[in-house]
């Protein structure tokens, strides 16, 4: 079964408390950039990575290049087949 976007917004906001080493997930909301989280673009290409890793899917760098909040992170993963 499909993850549902609200499954991917979880995983996406777990890995990025997990990436910025963050006990709670209460101030990532979906509309958050990441660099006002304090991330920056190794961080995201972590995250990439460990998105790709967790959710057996491929990023293109160019969607990387994208990847501004956390909104925008969910949404190229959302339009990938995630299981």
């Amino acid at each position: 079964m499909a993850k549902t976007k609200s499954e991917i917004t979880e995983t996406v906001t777990t890995l990025v408390a997990q990436i910025l080493e963050k006990e709670d997930t209460i101030s990532i909301i979906p509309a958050v950039h990441l660099k006002d989280l304090g991330m920056d673009q190794f961080d995201v290409i972590e995250l990439a990575m460990k998105l790709e890793d967790q959710l057996s899917i491929a990023i293109d760098d160019k969607e990387i290049e994208h990847f501004d909040s956390i909104e925008s992170v969910v949404e190229c993963v959302a339009g990938k087949k995630v299981e």
